[in-house]
Protein backbone atom coordinates (compact mmCIF):
# COMPACT_ATOMS: atom_id res chain seq x y z
CA UNK A 1 0.00 0.00 0.00
CA UNK A 2 0.78 3.56 -0.76
CA UNK A 3 3.01 5.04 2.43
CA UNK A 4 4.37 1.21 3.45
CA UNK A 5 8.47 1.08 4.15
CA UNK A 6 10.41 -2.11 3.00
CA UNK A 7 13.86 -3.08 3.64
CA UNK A 8 16.06 -5.26 1.27
CA UNK A 9 19.15 -6.60 2.43
CA UNK A 10 20.82 -6.16 -0.90
CA UNK A 11 20.05 -4.76 -4.30
CA UNK A 12 21.16 -8.03 -5.61
CA UNK A 13 22.60 -10.92 -4.55
CA UNK A 14 26.37 -10.08 -6.03
CA UNK A 15 26.89 -6.08 -5.62
CA UNK A 16 26.96 -5.92 -1.86
CA UNK A 17 24.90 -2.89 -1.79
CA UNK A 18 24.22 -3.23 2.13
CA UNK A 19 20.36 -2.83 3.59
CA UNK A 20 18.35 -0.52 1.45
CA UNK A 21 15.21 1.05 2.55
CA UNK A 22 11.78 1.81 0.19
CA UNK A 23 8.73 3.61 1.04
CA UNK A 24 5.66 2.80 -1.74
CA UNK A 25 4.55 5.90 -3.64
CA UNK A 26 2.08 6.01 -6.52
CA UNK A 27 3.11 4.91 -9.64
CA UNK A 28 4.77 7.68 -12.40
CA UNK A 29 5.73 9.92 -8.57
CA UNK A 30 9.08 9.82 -10.45
CA UNK A 31 10.89 9.00 -12.92
CA UNK A 32 11.78 5.34 -12.67
CA UNK A 33 15.71 5.03 -12.60
CA UNK A 34 16.58 1.92 -10.99
CA UNK A 35 17.69 3.83 -8.01
CA UNK A 36 15.55 6.46 -6.48
CA UNK A 37 12.62 4.97 -8.33
CA UNK A 38 11.64 1.32 -9.02
CA UNK A 39 8.51 0.85 -10.80
CA UNK A 40 7.08 -1.97 -8.97
CA UNK A 41 3.26 -4.01 -9.06
CA UNK A 42 0.61 -1.11 -8.27
CA UNK A 43 3.02 1.04 -6.91
CA UNK A 44 6.58 2.97 -7.20
CA UNK A 45 8.99 2.55 -4.56
CA UNK A 46 11.18 5.27 -3.77
CA UNK A 47 14.41 4.81 -2.33
CA UNK A 48 15.38 6.78 1.67
CA UNK A 49 18.60 7.90 1.18
CA UNK A 50 21.34 8.27 3.61
CA UNK A 51 23.67 11.63 3.48
CA UNK A 52 25.62 10.11 0.90
CA UNK A 53 24.47 7.77 -2.61
CA UNK A 54 26.24 4.94 -2.70
CA UNK A 55 26.52 3.69 -6.57
CA UNK A 56 25.49 0.32 -5.69
CA UNK A 57 22.12 1.46 -4.51
CA UNK A 58 21.57 2.12 -8.16
CA UNK A 59 22.47 -1.53 -8.78
CA UNK A 60 26.26 -0.76 -9.84
CA UNK A 61 27.82 -3.98 -9.40
CA UNK A 62 25.01 -6.24 -10.17
CA UNK A 63 26.96 -8.15 -12.84
CA UNK A 64 24.44 -7.56 -15.90
CA UNK A 65 23.68 -4.69 -17.98
CA UNK A 66 25.44 -1.34 -18.20
CA UNK A 67 27.03 -0.99 -15.42
CA UNK A 68 28.14 2.76 -16.86
CA UNK A 69 24.71 3.29 -16.86
CA UNK A 70 24.12 2.68 -13.16
CA UNK A 71 26.74 4.40 -12.13
CA UNK A 72 25.80 7.83 -14.18
CA UNK A 73 22.30 7.34 -12.96
CA UNK A 74 23.18 7.54 -9.12
CA UNK A 75 25.62 10.72 -10.47
CA UNK A 76 22.78 12.16 -12.14
CA UNK A 77 20.10 11.95 -9.04
CA UNK A 78 22.62 13.36 -6.88
CA UNK A 79 23.17 16.12 -9.44
CA UNK A 80 19.45 16.75 -9.52
CA UNK A 81 19.54 17.11 -5.64
CA UNK A 82 21.82 20.21 -6.09
CA UNK A 83 25.29 18.00 -5.31
CA UNK A 84 26.80 15.99 -3.05
CA UNK A 85 28.86 12.67 -2.91
CA UNK A 86 28.37 9.06 -4.98
CA UNK A 87 30.28 6.32 -3.06
CA UNK A 88 31.41 2.90 -4.50
CA UNK A 89 33.56 0.39 -3.03
CA UNK A 90 34.28 -2.13 -4.99
CA UNK A 91 35.60 -3.48 -8.40
CA UNK A 92 34.01 -2.86 -11.70
CA UNK A 93 34.43 -3.04 -15.17
CA UNK A 94 32.81 0.33 -17.21
CA UNK A 95 30.98 -0.64 -20.66
CA UNK A 96 31.79 1.72 -23.67
CA UNK A 97 29.81 4.62 -22.08
CA UNK A 98 31.84 7.67 -21.19
CA UNK A 99 30.75 8.92 -17.32
CA UNK A 100 30.18 12.21 -16.75
CA UNK A 101 30.74 13.83 -12.98
CA UNK A 102 28.76 17.42 -13.21
CA UNK A 103 29.30 20.48 -11.17
CA UNK A 104 28.76 20.01 -7.06
CA UNK A 105 29.59 16.06 -7.31
CA UNK A 106 31.68 13.74 -6.15
CA UNK A 107 32.33 10.52 -7.10
CA UNK A 108 34.01 9.19 -4.38
CA UNK A 109 36.24 5.61 -3.74
CA UNK A 110 37.74 3.96 -0.38
CA UNK A 111 41.12 3.06 0.53
CA UNK A 112 42.52 0.20 1.96
CA UNK A 113 44.07 1.73 4.74
CA UNK A 114 42.40 4.35 6.88
CA UNK A 115 45.87 6.11 7.88
CA UNK A 116 47.20 6.33 4.64
CA UNK A 117 48.11 4.79 0.69
CA UNK A 118 50.84 3.61 -0.84
CA UNK A 119 51.69 3.50 -4.62
CA UNK A 120 50.03 0.30 -5.62
CA UNK A 121 46.59 -0.72 -6.22
CA UNK A 122 46.35 -2.89 -3.22
CA UNK A 123 44.71 0.57 -1.30
CA UNK A 124 42.42 0.84 -3.58
CA UNK A 125 39.02 -0.28 -2.19
CA UNK A 126 37.49 1.28 -5.73
CA UNK A 127 38.87 0.13 -8.98
CA UNK A 128 37.26 1.26 -12.31
CA UNK A 129 38.76 -0.41 -14.90
CA UNK A 130 37.23 1.15 -18.45
CA UNK A 131 38.53 0.38 -22.35
CA UNK A 132 40.30 2.91 -24.35
CA UNK A 133 37.66 4.40 -26.29
CA UNK A 134 35.48 5.50 -22.89
CA UNK A 135 36.90 6.97 -19.51
CA UNK A 136 35.51 9.85 -17.05
CA UNK A 137 34.21 13.72 -18.39
CA UNK A 138 34.54 15.88 -15.15
CA UNK A 139 33.02 19.00 -15.80
CA UNK A 140 33.37 22.41 -13.81
CA UNK A 141 33.21 21.58 -9.75
CA UNK A 142 33.13 18.35 -10.65
CA UNK A 143 35.28 15.58 -8.72
CA UNK A 144 36.82 12.24 -8.20
CA UNK A 145 38.66 10.93 -4.72
CA UNK A 146 40.32 7.70 -4.20
CA UNK A 147 39.22 5.51 -6.72
CA UNK A 148 42.40 3.23 -9.24
CA UNK A 149 40.82 3.70 -13.03
CA UNK A 150 42.73 0.90 -14.65
CA UNK A 151 42.15 0.33 -18.68
CA UNK A 152 40.79 -2.87 -19.58
CA UNK A 153 43.59 -5.40 -20.88
CA UNK A 154 46.81 -3.81 -19.23
CA UNK A 155 48.19 -5.47 -16.59
CA UNK A 156 51.22 -5.95 -14.37
CA UNK A 157 54.18 -6.05 -16.02
CA UNK A 158 54.46 -4.21 -19.16
CA UNK A 159 57.51 -3.70 -21.00
CA UNK A 160 58.07 -0.06 -22.72
CA UNK A 161 57.04 -1.14 -26.17
CA UNK A 162 53.52 -1.76 -24.71
CA UNK A 163 53.83 0.84 -23.05
CA UNK A 164 54.23 3.35 -25.95
CA UNK A 165 51.50 1.38 -27.87
CA UNK A 166 48.72 2.63 -24.96
CA UNK A 167 45.76 4.08 -25.98
CA UNK A 168 43.28 6.74 -24.91
CA UNK A 169 42.42 9.48 -22.14
CA UNK A 170 41.57 8.09 -18.53
CA UNK A 171 40.24 11.46 -17.29
CA UNK A 172 39.09 14.35 -19.57
CA UNK A 173 38.10 17.57 -16.86
CA UNK A 174 36.21 20.08 -19.44
CA UNK A 175 35.78 23.00 -16.32
CA UNK A 176 37.07 25.21 -14.08
CA UNK A 177 37.79 23.92 -10.27
CA UNK A 178 37.74 20.40 -11.57
CA UNK A 179 39.21 17.93 -9.04
CA UNK A 180 41.33 14.92 -9.02
CA UNK A 181 42.55 13.49 -5.20
CA UNK A 182 44.31 10.23 -3.90
CA UNK A 183 43.84 8.46 -7.02
CA UNK A 184 45.58 5.87 -9.27
CA UNK A 185 45.52 6.11 -13.13
CA UNK A 186 46.90 3.17 -15.22
CA UNK A 187 47.46 2.10 -18.63
CA UNK A 188 46.48 4.99 -20.74
CA UNK A 189 47.92 7.14 -23.80
CA UNK A 190 47.32 10.15 -21.53
CA UNK A 191 46.42 10.15 -17.79
CA UNK A 192 44.00 12.94 -17.38
CA UNK A 193 43.80 16.36 -19.95
CA UNK A 194 42.57 19.54 -18.61
CA UNK A 195 41.25 22.61 -20.90
CA UNK A 196 39.38 20.70 -23.51
CA UNK A 197 36.88 24.10 -23.14
CA UNK A 198 38.81 27.33 -23.23
CA UNK A 199 39.08 29.43 -19.90
CA UNK A 200 39.55 26.74 -17.75
CA UNK A 201 41.07 27.39 -14.61
CA UNK A 202 42.10 26.11 -11.06
CA UNK A 203 43.04 22.87 -11.89
CA UNK A 204 43.35 20.74 -8.78
CA UNK A 205 45.17 17.22 -8.68
CA UNK A 206 46.16 16.05 -5.23
CA UNK A 207 48.15 12.55 -4.16
CA UNK A 208 47.66 11.21 -8.30
CA UNK A 209 49.80 8.28 -9.07
CA UNK A 210 49.89 8.24 -12.97
CA UNK A 211 51.26 4.94 -15.09
CA UNK A 212 50.51 5.97 -18.59
CA UNK A 213 52.70 6.76 -21.69
CA UNK A 214 52.02 10.68 -20.58
CA UNK A 215 50.68 11.76 -17.63
CA UNK A 216 48.89 14.79 -17.34
CA UNK A 217 48.16 17.75 -20.10
CA UNK A 218 46.59 21.25 -19.02
CA UNK A 219 46.27 23.37 -21.96
CA UNK A 220 44.77 26.72 -21.54
CA UNK A 221 44.45 27.36 -18.03
CA UNK A 222 43.56 30.82 -17.16
CA UNK A 223 45.44 30.36 -14.05
CA UNK A 224 46.01 29.34 -10.06
CA UNK A 225 46.41 25.79 -10.97
CA UNK A 226 47.87 23.20 -7.89
CA UNK A 227 49.18 20.08 -9.06
CA UNK A 228 50.92 18.92 -5.65
CA UNK A 229 52.42 14.56 -5.07
CA UNK A 230 51.55 14.20 -8.52
CA UNK A 231 53.66 11.17 -9.35
CA UNK A 232 54.02 10.16 -13.05
CA UNK A 233 55.89 6.18 -12.30
CA UNK A 234 56.38 3.14 -14.48
CA UNK A 235 54.48 1.43 -11.76
CA UNK A 236 53.30 -1.14 -14.48
CA UNK A 237 56.94 -2.07 -15.22
CA UNK A 238 58.81 -1.74 -11.74
CA UNK A 239 58.93 -5.75 -11.97
CA UNK A 240 61.18 -5.22 -15.23
CA UNK A 241 64.47 -4.18 -16.29
CA UNK A 242 65.61 -0.65 -16.00
CA UNK A 243 65.35 -0.58 -19.92
CA UNK A 244 61.44 -1.31 -19.83
CA UNK A 245 60.78 2.26 -17.51
CA UNK A 246 60.80 4.52 -20.43
CA UNK A 247 57.79 6.14 -21.18
CA UNK A 248 58.07 8.45 -24.43
CA UNK A 249 55.45 10.60 -23.35
CA UNK A 250 55.65 14.07 -21.16
CA UNK A 251 55.38 13.65 -17.33
CA UNK A 252 53.21 17.00 -17.05
CA UNK A 253 52.76 19.39 -19.68
CA UNK A 254 51.23 22.89 -19.17
CA UNK A 255 50.60 25.08 -22.46
CA UNK A 256 49.06 28.42 -22.17
CA UNK A 257 49.00 30.85 -19.76
CA UNK A 258 48.96 29.07 -16.58
CA UNK A 259 49.36 32.35 -14.85
CA UNK A 260 50.23 31.92 -10.96
CA UNK A 261 50.19 28.07 -11.34
CA UNK A 262 51.95 25.70 -8.75
CA UNK A 263 53.66 22.35 -8.88
CA UNK A 264 54.92 20.72 -5.91
CA UNK A 265 56.57 17.37 -4.59
CA UNK A 266 55.86 16.11 -7.80
CA UNK A 267 57.82 13.36 -9.34
CA UNK A 268 58.53 12.10 -12.98
CA UNK A 269 59.89 9.00 -13.70
CA UNK A 270 61.37 7.65 -16.86
CA UNK A 271 59.36 9.85 -19.53
CA UNK A 272 60.88 11.22 -22.21
CA UNK A 273 60.60 14.98 -20.89
CA UNK A 274 59.57 15.66 -17.04
CA UNK A 275 58.14 18.62 -17.11
CA UNK A 276 57.08 21.07 -20.01
CA UNK A 277 56.02 24.26 -19.47
CA UNK A 278 55.19 25.80 -23.23
CA UNK A 279 54.27 29.35 -22.74
CA UNK A 280 53.47 29.77 -19.30
CA UNK A 281 53.00 33.05 -17.33
CA UNK A 282 54.38 33.32 -13.60
CA UNK A 283 54.60 29.49 -12.76
CA UNK A 284 57.00 27.50 -10.44
CA UNK A 285 57.75 23.94 -9.83
CA UNK A 286 59.12 23.50 -5.66
CA UNK A 287 60.72 20.55 -4.51
CA UNK A 288 59.71 18.62 -7.44
CA UNK A 289 61.93 15.57 -9.18
CA UNK A 290 62.49 14.36 -12.63
CA UNK A 291 64.34 11.34 -13.31
CA UNK A 292 65.33 10.10 -16.84
CA UNK A 293 65.95 6.56 -16.07
CA UNK A 294 65.82 4.15 -19.16
CA UNK A 295 65.52 7.24 -21.17
CA UNK A 296 68.16 7.00 -23.94
CA UNK A 297 67.55 11.17 -24.49
CA UNK A 298 65.14 13.11 -22.77
CA UNK A 299 64.90 16.70 -21.23
CA UNK A 300 64.21 17.34 -17.35
CA UNK A 301 62.60 20.50 -17.22
CA UNK A 302 61.42 22.09 -20.84
CA UNK A 303 60.87 25.68 -20.68
CA UNK A 304 59.58 26.83 -24.60
CA UNK A 305 57.63 28.76 -25.82
CA UNK A 306 56.17 32.53 -24.63
CA UNK A 307 56.94 31.93 -21.18
CA UNK A 308 56.91 34.26 -18.79
CA UNK A 309 58.35 34.53 -15.09
CA UNK A 310 59.46 31.01 -14.33
CA UNK A 311 60.39 29.84 -11.33
CA UNK A 312 62.28 26.48 -10.56
CA UNK A 313 63.44 25.69 -7.07
CA UNK A 314 65.00 23.34 -4.56
CA UNK A 315 64.27 20.45 -7.34
CA UNK A 316 66.63 17.35 -8.24
CA UNK A 317 66.97 16.55 -11.82
CA UNK A 318 69.02 13.25 -12.57
CA UNK A 319 68.78 10.23 -15.22
CA UNK A 320 70.22 9.84 -18.49
CA UNK A 321 68.82 12.77 -19.59
CA UNK A 322 70.43 14.88 -22.45
CA UNK A 323 69.83 18.41 -20.55
CA UNK A 324 68.59 18.31 -16.70
CA UNK A 325 66.19 22.06 -17.88
CA UNK A 326 66.71 23.24 -21.47
CA UNK A 327 65.29 26.84 -22.24
CA UNK A 328 64.19 28.25 -25.77
CA UNK A 329 61.53 31.01 -25.32
CA UNK A 330 62.36 31.57 -28.59
CA UNK A 331 62.94 35.84 -30.56
CA UNK A 332 60.69 36.97 -27.35
CA UNK A 333 63.67 38.18 -25.43
CA UNK A 334 61.74 40.77 -23.02
CA UNK A 335 62.44 40.89 -19.39
CA UNK A 336 59.84 39.54 -18.16
CA UNK A 337 60.87 36.71 -20.24
CA UNK A 338 63.16 35.01 -17.37
CA UNK A 339 63.69 32.05 -15.92
CA UNK A 340 65.12 31.66 -12.19
CA UNK A 341 66.39 28.16 -11.03
CA UNK A 342 67.52 28.42 -7.44
CA UNK A 343 68.69 25.89 -4.88
CA UNK A 344 68.77 23.03 -7.48
CA UNK A 345 70.60 19.64 -8.20
CA UNK A 346 71.52 18.64 -11.46
CA UNK A 347 72.76 15.31 -12.15
CA UNK A 348 71.93 14.13 -15.64
CA UNK A 349 73.92 11.28 -16.43
CA UNK A 350 74.19 11.45 -20.34
CA UNK A 351 74.54 15.02 -19.95
CA UNK A 352 75.24 17.08 -23.07
CA UNK A 353 74.65 20.09 -20.69
CA UNK A 354 73.23 20.59 -17.42
CA UNK A 355 71.30 23.95 -18.21
CA UNK A 356 70.72 24.61 -21.98
CA UNK A 357 69.61 27.96 -23.11
CA UNK A 358 68.83 28.67 -26.31
CA UNK A 359 67.43 32.06 -26.01
CA UNK A 360 65.39 33.66 -23.12
CA UNK A 361 64.91 37.34 -21.79
CA UNK A 362 66.79 36.63 -18.53
CA UNK A 363 68.07 33.80 -16.67
CA UNK A 364 69.11 33.74 -13.02
CA UNK A 365 70.71 31.02 -11.69
CA UNK A 366 71.86 31.01 -7.44
CA UNK A 367 73.18 28.26 -5.77
CA UNK A 368 72.77 24.78 -7.65
CA UNK A 369 74.61 22.03 -7.68
CA UNK A 370 75.85 20.15 -11.03
CA UNK A 371 77.58 17.07 -11.33
CA UNK A 372 78.64 15.07 -14.82
CA UNK A 373 77.59 15.85 -18.00
CA UNK A 374 80.31 17.65 -20.98
CA UNK A 375 79.26 21.02 -19.21
CA UNK A 376 76.99 22.53 -16.81
CA UNK A 377 75.80 25.81 -18.29
CA UNK A 378 75.33 25.89 -22.16
CA UNK A 379 74.11 29.48 -23.63
CA UNK A 380 73.56 28.13 -27.45
CA UNK A 381 71.79 31.78 -28.18
CA UNK A 382 70.65 35.05 -26.98
CA UNK A 383 70.12 35.64 -23.58
CA UNK A 384 70.82 37.21 -20.52
CA UNK A 385 72.23 35.30 -17.67
CA UNK A 386 72.74 35.75 -14.28
CA UNK A 387 75.23 33.38 -12.25
CA UNK A 388 75.58 33.60 -8.07
CA UNK A 389 77.48 30.87 -6.29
Amino acid sequence: DIGDYIQVQSYTATNNSGVLTFVAVALATGTADGGSYIDGDGVQWKQIFGPDVTAESFGLGAASGSEATRLQRAINYVSAQGGGTVTYSGTVTLDNTTVTIPNGVTLKGTLSYPSGWREDTAVFGTKFFITASTGFTVQTGGCIVGCCIQRVGVEYWQKAAQAAAWTGTAINATGSGSSIQDCMILGFALGASFGIVSGTARVDMQNVFIDCNAGVYINGSVDMDRLAGVHCWPFLSTGLAEAEFARTGTGIEIEGTGSWSRLENCIVFGHAIGYDLNGTEDISLDNCVSDGKGILNGIGVFVQGNATGTKINNCNFGGAYDYAIKIDTGANLLPRNAVSIIGCKMNAASALSQVQIVAAGKVTLVGNQMIGGALGIEIAGNSGVEVSA
